[in-house]
């Protein structure tokens, strides 16, 4: 693409060589349309006139012949001039849709290399993904050997299962008759349970009244306790007295015991030694 833009014809170089032609070609239009006025001035005037400060040395008065060479020179300068700028208007145009197309392709380069970039990504990527799956295939046919292994031992344990299901199912169907048996006798045990319950149920009614009674004759017993147990204390107190009172007449009692015994000792003393 760089190779194209170089190999055009209508180059930069190119370009900035013609618009310093046509910046020299203007100096050169202007310095010939200032002595062409004052030629003519000369001329109407038919006095000699020197030129501006900016001239370097005064100019003599040109001839006719002389005048209509430079309005034709003047004239030639024009259609130079015109032929330039247009010549510099259609290469700046060219030159703008170069750059435009230059642009273009460098935007189109910038994509392709961003597509060349993002397809070696991919492609280094497949190629990683390549790998994994043939590691993962090598992987997978080795568990496929023991899946195989295991599927032959699963098979001989279905086999095995199968046959210990149809047992159990035998057994299930002798436990199911034997359940149905359970549940007609459980029916009937339900029933005499409730029936034994409604008994109990009237039997600790009768036990509640009982308790009833007994706490009742309990508290009346209590009662009896404590208006005894005052009575008690009341005799009590009472054969105190009265004990008191014994005690006084068996120690009298004892006291004419003992008189009554000496004297019987003296009447016996006295009986021996007559």
């Amino acid at each position: 693409m760089y190779a194209e833009q170089r190999g055009h014809p209508w180059d930069c170089c190119g370009f900035q060589k013609l618009t310093s032609d046509l910046a020299g070609v203007e100096q050169q239009k202007k310095v010939l349309e200032m002595e062409l006025e004052q030629w003519r001035q000369i001329h109407r005037t038919n006095t000699p006139q020197q030129l501006p400060s900016t001239s370097p040395q005064p100019l003599e008065t040109p001839s006719p012949a002389v005048l209509k060479a430079l309005e034709a020179e003047v004239k030639q300068l024009h259609a130079k001039l015109k032929s330039s700028k247009a010549e510099v208007t259609r290469h700046t145009a060219v030159n703008k849709a170069l750059r435009a197309q230059l642009l273009e392709r460098e935007e189109k380069l910038r994509e392709l290399q961003e597509k060349v970039i993002h397809t070696e990504r991919d492609v280094h990527m497949k190629r990683q993904l390549v790998e994994d799956v043939k590691t993962r295939m090598k992987f997978l046919q080795e568990a496929e050997k023991t899946h195989r292994g295991l599927v032959e031992e699963l098979e001989k344990k279905v086999k095995t299962l199968t046959e210990e299901a149809t047992n159990r199912k035998a057994f299930i169907d002798s436990l199911k008759r034997r359940l149905s048996v359970a549940s007609k006798e459980k029916r009937q045990y339900e029933t005499t349970c409730q029936d034994l319950k409604e008994d109990l149920d009237k039997k600790e009614q009768c036990v509640e009244d009982l308790q009833a009674r007994v706490r009742a004759s309990e508290r009346a017993q209590a009662e009896l306790e404590q208006t005894a147990s005052r009575q008690m204390e009341s005799l009590a107190q009472q054969s105190t007295v009265a004990l008191e009172a014994l005690h006084r007449r068996l120690g009298l009692a004892h006291t004419q015991l003992e008189q009554l015994q000496a004297f019987t000792k003296v009447l016996d003393w006295g009986q021996g030694t007559g």
